[in-house]
């Protein structure tokens, strides 16, 4: 399982250990109009009240501003230059500002107050209809009312996203009684219910805003995509690929590596201040053959969620398959025992995984023949064999073997190790 859904959600709840509120920049607030004086006179109010502000003055300027950015609200007027009387302009304007965010408040105004055109804005999708020259009480009320509704709206969405992928998914199970395992636990008891960054370190194994996003295996992202990581990290401000339009989020960041960090500094592969920003609390994993009191457990559960998932009638391992899996080095840790055992849940025939089913070639790594084995099992072999001498050190594991670290990474993949 992983580390990271316990620290989405902590076993304690106690009042000492609830969550504090997340970090909430202040609403950003966009209005519009075509005259430059009721531009400042609206400056001018909601400046006092603490909002981030932005202005446009036609249409056009409108849509690009939500095309580019996100908002809490939009006050818009529904008379500009090319029609000053019937509010139609405004009203189209409206429509299409419905089809970029429909999650986006809009709160029209006008001088041509109407019934008919207020009923018209509602119809399209308006939040509120205000009359020129305005209440600034009101006016505020209105603004604040619906910030709060788009807020919880918005925030509604992702908890309903979030919990459909937890009810397709189910939660995992954190599988840890060893000794090895009971500092991760009590950090990560103390620390889950915070927002504090976390980071991992240790050896191989998005509806992210309010909650938790986990970024896994960090140190391998370029040093030309560090400065924006970094940026989403001081600011909260994204583009999404393909998109020139400015998001905002709001989250707690987990990230695990089993990189030398120091080392990759020092090289000039990773940025400082970037590792500063990710490092607010250090969780160490221990491996798995560090912790083999816990493999025991970790095999039958492997075990139980395959046998269901092919449809399986097995109900344990013969003494010599366990035997085999106390024994084995794990450079893949859990990652290459989940795989061990699904591929031992399809291999198997009987009710009992034997050591044939689990193919881990222990003959081979107490020093067989390699003229036996296929070009594809001496490398997984000899990739075994390089992580465990470097203590699973991709650098000079890579180094050793002749090939680039990311050349090594997509075998590690490859071979699920």
């Amino acid at each position: 399982m992983l580390i990271t859904d316990h620290l989405r959600n902590p076993r304690s709840e106690s009042p000492e250990n609830v969550r504090h509120p997340v970090r909430r920049s202040e609403p950003r607030v966009l209005f519009a109009d075509d005259q430059p004086d009721v531009l400042e006179a609206l400056r001018l109010l909601l400046k006092a009240e603490g909002f981030q502000l932005e202005s446009a003055s036609s249409p056009a300027g409108v849509l690009a501003a939500i095309e580019a950015r996100e908002f809490d609200v939009a006050l818009i007027d529904l008379n500009y230059a090319r029609d000053t009387t019937s509010g139609e302009e405004g009203l189209n304007l409206l429509s299409r500002i419905q089809g970029i965010d429909p999650t986006l408040p809009v709160v029209v105004m006008t001088a041509w107050g109407s019934v008919e055109v207020a009923v018209e804005a509602m119809r399209r999708g308006a939040r509120d209809f205000v009359q020129k020259p305005w209440d600034n009480a009101r006016l505020l009320a209105i603004i604040r009312t619906q910030i709060e509704l788009s807020q919880a709206l918005r925030k509604g969405q992702r908890l309903e996203a979030e919990n459909s992928l937890l009810r397709a998914e189910g939660m995992p199970k954190l599988i840890a009684e060893s000794a090895a395992m009971q500092n991760v636990l009590q950090i990560i008891s103390r620390v889950g219910p915070s927002d504090a960054n976390v980071l991992i370190l240790g050896e191989n194994g998005k509806l992210a805003d309010q909650g938790t996003l986990f970024l896994d295996g960090f140190a391998n992202v370029p040093m030309s995509q560090q400065q924006k990581l970094l940026r989403v990290i001081e600011t909260g401000e994204f583009e999404r690929l393909g998109s020139s339009r400015t998001r905002r989020v709001d989250t707690r960041i987990i990230s695990a590596t089993n990189a030398n960090l120091a080392e990759e500094v020092a090289a000039g592969r990773f940025r400082q201040d970037l590792l500063f920003r990710l490092n607010t609390i250090e969780i160490r994993l221990p491996s798995l053959r560090d912790r083999r009191e816990d493999l025991p457990l970790l095999a039958q559960h492997f075990l139980r969620q395959h046998a269901q998932r092919y449809r399986k009638r097995l109900t344990g391992f013969e003494t010599g398959a366990m035997q085999i899996l106390l024994e084995h080095p794990w450079p893949g840790n859990v990652r290459e025992l989940d795989h061990a055992i699904e591929r031992a849940v399809l291999m198997a025939p009987g009710p009992l995984v034997k050591a044939s089913d689990l193919g881990l070639r222990v003959g081979t790594a107490a020093g067989g023949r390699l003229e036996d084995m296929s070009l594809e099992d001496v490398e997984c072999f000899l990739i075994k064999k390089a992580m465990t001498r470097f203590d699973a050190n991709v650098s000079q594991a890579a180094k050793a073997l002749g090939l680039s670290r990311s050349a090594l990474y997509r075998r590690l993949q490859r071979y699920g190790l």
